[in-house]
Order: C-alpha cells, then sequence, then structure tokens
C-alpha cells in the first residue's frame, strides 16, 4: 500500500468520481474505499473497494463497466480482466483496481492484488 485510505460517501463520491457518481448511488451505493498500490515495485495500481447495498448492485456496476472481449477470471463471484484493469464482485462489494501503465506484468500483478483484497472482503 501507498499512501492514505480514501473514503468517499454518497455526499461527496462526485469529488472522486465526477460523471459516474450518479450510476453508482442511483444503484444502491454506500461507500467506497480506494488506495494506491504499488506491487513488487513494478506496477503501480489505485484499488477501488465500493460497498453496495446489495449484491445485485454490486453486479449492475459490473456489468455496466465490464467491456467486451475482457479475459474472465475465477476471482469473486464474477470477475474480468482487461488492457490494465481488473474488476470483480464480492457479495455487495464491486471491486476495480486499475494499473497506471501497462508494462510486462501488470496482468499477473492485478490479479494478485485482486487476490489479496477478495481475501480480506471473505474476512470482513
Amino acid at each position: 500500500m501507498v499512501g492514505e485510505t480514501r473514503t468517499f460517501t454518497a455526499d461527496n463520491l462526485y469529488e472522486y468520481i465526477d460523471g459516474a457518481a450518479d450510476k453508482f448511488t442511483q444503484a444502491g451505493f454506500e461507500h467506497v474505499q480506494t488506495t494506491d498500490y504499488r506491487f513488487q515495485k513494478t506496477v503501480d495500481a489505485t484499488a477501488d473497494i465500493y460497498t453496495m447495498k446489495t449484491p445485485e448492485a454490486a453486479r449492475q456496476i459490473f456489468e455496466e463497466e465490464s467491456s467486451p472481449g475482457s479475459q474472465a477470471l475465477k476471482l469473486g463471484d464474477r470477475a474480468q480482466l482487461s488492457d490494465g484493469t481488473l474488476l470483480f464482485t464480492h457479495g455487495r462489494f464491486y471491486v476495480k483496481v486499475v494499473a497506471f501503465g501497462n508494462s510486462p506484468g501488470v496482468a499477473g500483478g492485478l490479479e494478485t492484488l485482486g487476490r489479496a483484497i477478495e481475501a480480506k472482503l471473505a474476512g470482513s
């Protein structure tokens, strides 16, 4: 982890994702925690963990943000990896991990980070 974890609620989500905040709040958003990570000193990424009111709300956002042609992964309830972005759901959590740059090892780093996040969510 690099830096502090920031939390945004429905009242200030627009400060973090201006333009997409309405989509989340209308789906059943509660709050998001966002943290920057560095994986093996080669992959920098931001992980956003959205807590939604229901698993259905998490699935709805996942489906809206999914990209055609993405690689499906066995992670959480559903997951996909594409172009430096990992998306997955775990119960009522929607997780989005975005890498900065597309260097070798990005896909593996995102998957490793996603599995660590999933383990924490499973324990909560």
